[in-house]
């Protein structure tokens, strides 16, 4: 987008921006960089009202209130077990590291500005959606795998139909193209925010400082079986012998069933002539680009760029900066603005087009390559065409063999009769852990892959002698899983851990008086009752000079806390942190700034770059507060902590 001295500035800007964005989206024309694959896979659609989830009646639990509409914690539970599932986390963990309140918010913020994007009448054309879903599906195809499977093998990791995806991506592309307005939107930092910064990152201390390693605290008394007895009760989880299960997996695979499969010529031109129109590709021109909101400045990049500079440099030279060149891309005409695409499309290859005015400022092309329109023959896409239609009939052939099985399980037919009947393939695992692994740590759901977290969750979800119900797994396989057997969780005695309990005991009182020393030596620093070298010989400990350097790596024993605090205490002043084994205490001799005035061009514009970053990242944090404020939103922590803190009723 434009460069930093033509960039929009000012609140005011925003709506002016935002205005302009809405004809952009109709057109089809903005260059919109889709999520990830891996953020769709985490997202959900509970709080992007795809599926329709905030429709309805209002429940009594509710983890969080948007604009007066309520999201029930069931809704929200089975969301937040899907995305935990795809990263292999469990629930307390999430708890314990605040993920589970950053899934909320994540979800939170995008219905947010969903809603804004919605109230402003700003949406994402069909022909841009259908661009980046050709682009998230290409990744995937391969000789073996056409589009079609590609994209329903997505559609089935995720749960979804084509519709309701196809309906995310959109809610997605509308909300990545309100969130970058906004944050071009952001205040250019001038150069001497970018000197400030640069300073604060290679800024460097030299630290004196003592280390009190905790193995240094001799005089803890042994503990009596009467202390330690508690001890163990308090923290018996340190001794749990986790809950084993085995299981029995059936398993429906597709590649016998593919092999019996054919697909007639005379079908396959059939299908080839219904269908033709998908296989024209229209004229596609390969353009590089950039955008300015300054007519002069735009002529001035043309002419640049006619005389032989290249496209990049030439912007560069006339805006100071890079973000205005877009790079090359491919467009077909219908993927540009009206005004855009008569002249770009008139033009010949090697021709500079512009400066041409839209909703979104001055254009300037350079027309690179020019692809003609084709229509492929029949040879060309016979074999892909036998490949869809196949995957098609199989997939179906698949869900009816699946509901087949699932009617035997449901007739009371054993598992192995089932399987026999089916032409499944069965296997009895475990015993393992809950998370897949056996007694003895090795991974005992190997032979999954990818589906290992999805068949532990299965099983550890169904009662012993329970058979699931089928489940599609990867790969198009089917799958049916019975429990066996069931070892319940236990402890080990307190007798056979005792001696580990007082160790672990007595390590604990030597931190606890190793904090104590420390915090008293820090206050007698602090109130100049003692100094540095006084505390190190009362400590035994050896005064060491360290050099500090934000962009390294912390000193031995010193760690990241230690390091971190030091940059915040100023000159002469003495601090305490704690540091690998011990604690840190320390005085800041000395502080020191790297001379701006060295500063060359590349590190000034890496800078200033990061500080651009830095202010985009802030104004949407101000957007997002103001449409919580707006939309009034609601979070009930009390309802997350009740339901998923230790001993919550989900878990």
């Amino acid at each position: 987008m434009p460069g930093s001295n033509v960039r929009i500035g000012k609140r005011k800007g925003f709506i002016t921006m935002l205005n302009a964005m809405r004809e952009g989206a109709k057109s089809g024309f903005m260059k919109f960089f889709l999520f990830s694959f891996m953020v769709l896979a985490v997202g959900g659609l509970v709080l992007m009202d795809v599926g329709g989830f905030f429709r309805g009646g209002v429940t009594r639990t509710a983890v969080a209130k948007i604009d007066g509409v309520e999201l029930p914690i069931t809704t929200f539970d089975r969301m937040l077990r899907r995305v935990l599932g795809n990263q292999g986390l469990d629930i307390e963990t999430a708890y314990r590291l605040g993920l589970i309140d950053q899934v909320l918010a994540s979800e939170i913020n995008s219905n947010l500005i969903q809603r804004k994007a919605k109230d402003m009448g700003l949406q994402a054309s069909d022909e841009t959606v259908l661009i980046q879903l050709n682009k998230l599906i290409e990744p995937f195809v391969s000789e073996e795998i056409d589009r079609k499977t590609a994209f329903n093998n997505i559609l089935r990791s995720q749960g979804m139909s084509e519709a309701d995806f196809v309906r995310m991506m959109k809610a997605q592309m509308t909300n990545t193209m309100l969130q970058n307005t906004i944050q071009i939107g952001s205040e250019i930092p001038v150069r001497g925010e970018g000197e400030d910064l640069y300073q604060y990152q290679n800024e460097q201390r030299t630290i004196k400082a003592i280390y009190l390693p905790h193995s240094e605290i001799t005089d803890i008394v042994e503990p009596a079986e009467e202390i330690l007895l508690p001890f163990y009760q308090a923290g018996q989880e340190r001794y749990a012998i986790p809950e084993t299960r085995t299981f029995t997996v059936a398993i429906l695979d597709q590649e016998q069933l593919k092999k019996s499969m054919d697909i007639s010529e005379e079908e396959l031109k059939a299908v080839y002539e219904r269908d033709i129109d998908t296989f024209t590709v229209a004229e596609q021109r390969v353009l590089e680009q950039a955008v300015i909101d300054n007519e002069a400045m735009a002529t001035a990049i043309a002419d640049r760029v006619k005389k032989g500079e290249s496209f990049k440099q030439a912007v560069k030279a006339e805006t100071e900066s890079t973000n205005a060149y877009l790079g090359e891309e491919a467009f077909e005409q219908a993927g540009l603005l009206e005004e855009l695409s008569g002249p770009v499309f008139e033009a010949n290859k090697g021709d500079v087009v512009g400066p041409l005015e839209s909703a979104l400022g001055w254009h300037v092309f350079k027309v690179k390559e020019i692809a003609e329109p084709k229509t492929k023959s029949f040879a060309d896409v016979k074999e892909q065409l036998r490949k869809e239609l196949v995957s098609i009939r199989l997939m179906d052939e698949m869900f009816a063999m699946a509901n087949s099985i699932d009617d035997h399980l449901a007739g009371g037919m054993p598992l192995e009769e089932v399987a026999e009947t089916m032409g499944m393939t069965i296997k009895t695992y475990g015993p393992v852990r809950e998370d897949g692994s056996t007694p003895d740590s090795k991974d005992g759901v190997s032979d999954f892959g990818g589906d290992s977290g999805f068949i532990t969750e299965t099983v550890f979800s169904l009662h012993e002698g329970e058979v699931s119900p089928v489940t599609e797994l990867s790969g198009g396989r089917y799958a049916a899983m019975r429990v066996d057997s069931i070892t319940e969780k236990t402890y080990k005695p307190f007798e056979e851990v005792k001696d580990d309990l007082r160790k672990v005991w007595i390590d604990d009182q030597k931190q606890v008086a190793n904090k104590l020393r420390t915090e008293e030596a820090l206050r007698r620093l602090n109130n100049g009752e003692a100094d540095l070298k006084t505390i190190a010989a009362e400590t035994k400990a050896q005064i060491k000079t360290y050099k500090l350097e934000r962009t390294k790596d912390a000193p031995e024993k010193f760690g990241d806390a230690a390091k971190n605090l030091f940059f915040y205490i100023e000159k002469d002043g003495h601090g305490a942190s704690p540091a690998t084994d011990g604690y840190v205490i320390g005085k800041v001799e000395s502080v020191t700034l790297p001379d701006t005035e060295k500063l060359s061009g590349d590190e000034l514009e890496r800078t200033m770059q990061l500080a651009e970053n830095g202010n985009q990242e802030e104004a949407l944090s101000l957007f997002l507060q103001e449409l919580h404020n707006e939309y009034d939103v609601k979070i009930n922590k009390a309802l997350i902590d009740r339901t998923y803190g230790p001993g919550g009723e989900l878990q």
